[in-house]
């Protein structure tokens, strides 16, 4: 018991451990996004780009919105 509470104590009471609880946290939370957007995509594959849209895309599949204007333009 008394490991855990050493561990506990450089968590929340030093720099370095504070410093590890944020990286930890951001780590986390961008693999959350990362699988939720992929699943997203996953679910919504047929989703005609709009005007909204924009062209951007987090990922770099530019080239789904490429394929669909030129399916309009034919």
């Amino acid at each position: 018991m008394a490991s855990i509470g050493e561990i506990l104590n450089w968590l929340f009471h030093t720099r370095p451990g504070v410093a590890c609880l944020l990286a930890g946290g951001v780590v986390i939370f961008a693999i959350v996004a990362f699988v939720s957007e992929k699943r997203g995509q996953k679910r919504y594959y047929n989703h005609e780009p709009t005007e909204d849209d924009g062209g951007w895309s987090l990922f770099g599949d530019l080239s789904s919105h490429d394929e669909a204007n030129e399916k309009k333009n034919k």
